[in-house]
């Protein structure tokens, strides 16, 4: 008797590849450069990229629902100079205000989004203005964390088991939204959204609150990103999350998720995480230069774009027939 075809889903198919691509980087590395796995140069690849990888999670949510947020890196910058005014007060409230920061800044482009019908693009690309001068606005000096806030810097110097808690901290946020995405209806809903907004709307989806959701955590992720990248470097600047948005859409393009919505998994964004920092790590060990390493970076984008597509149209013919 035939056999029914067991097929692999679009979004397992997506983190298998992911899973490939980061195992042939180990492999290289493992080769040709002895001192890759040494815990020390583990630790500061997750320590490094796991502000990147947070800001990729919360934008690939938007990016799952047909939408686009390009303002992130400005979110980080906002949220972090308006929480330097309050670390004096209370280093805790400092962390509440600039996670707050970043929460209102989503709703304010999820709102204009929905309710004004301005294209996400479009709004994102004005907030990115808008929330970048606020954040010079707020507060114009660079501000310096190091030594002198132990709580509000923590993150920076925590280590579980020799694991940096800034990582675990973004492991366990793509963790929840990866179960939320992928079992939940809500995540269904999401799914629904991006692969047809108007066949979601008449089937009962309330459309507009699903992007609203969306838009609110990446504005959420984008000012922990900001918060984190901080206590890493000890300061507060206004420019520290300039062009941290065009490595978070690198990250969810080598993640798998399409920039068109609805194809995608949140759990393939910690392994296109880990991607870009082992493939950057290997590139400075063999002492490339960062000019070299960033032109790399765009090589490498666009041949797993190229990869993912080819697994897209074949996953449509399956489709199809």
């Amino acid at each position: 008797m035939p056999t029914a075809k067991t097929r692999v889903s679009p979004a397992a198919s997506t983190l298998l590849l992911s899973l490939a691509i980061l195992a042939i980087f180990v492999v290289i590395a493992a080769i040709f450069i002895p001192n890759f796995f040494a815990s020390t140069n583990l630790a500061n690849i997750a320590r490094l990229y796991a502000p990147a990888g947070l800001m990729a999670v919360g934008l690939s949510m938007v990016l799952l629902t047909g939408e686009i947020d390009v303002s992130v890196g400005a979110i980080a910058s906002l949220a972090v100079m308006t929480s330097a005014r309050f670390v004096d007060i209370s280093q805790p409230l400092a962390i509440v205000v600039a996670l707050s920061v970043g929460v209102l800044c989503g709703l304010f482009n999820g709102f204009v989004v929905t309710k004004l019908r301005v294209p996400s693009l479009i709004v994102t690309i004005g907030t990115l203005s808008l929330f970048g001068g606020l954040a010079a606005i707020v507060n114009a000096q660079t501000k310096f964390f190091e030594n002198h806030y132990p709580i509000y810097s923590a993150p920076a110097r925590a280590n579980l088991f020799g694991v940096p808690v800034s990582f675990l901290i973004f492991v366990a946020i793509t963790a929840v939204l990866w179960w939320v995405t992928a079992r939940t209806v809500f995540g269904r809903r999401m799914y629904a959204v991006g692969t047809n907004r108007r066949a979601a709307w008449a089937s009962g989806v309330r459309v507009d609150r699903i992007r609203i959701i969306a838009f609110i955590i990446s504005g959420f992720c984008a000012a922990l990103s900001g918060y984190l990248l901080s206590t890493q470097i000890g300061s507060a600047a206004i420019d520290i999350g300039t062009g941290q948005e065009l490595t978070a859409i690198a990250i969810a393009v080598l993640s798998g998720v399409s920039l068109f919505g609805g194809r995608g998994s949140i759990g393939a964004v910690l392994v296109g995480t880990l991607t870009l920092g082992v493939f950057i790590n290997m590139l400075a060990l063999f002492r490339l230069g960062s000019y070299f390493s960033l032109a790399m970076q765009g090589v490498l984008v666009i041949a797993v774009v190229f990869l993912f597509g080819i697994l897209n149209r074949r996953a449509m013919k399956e489709d199809a027939s």
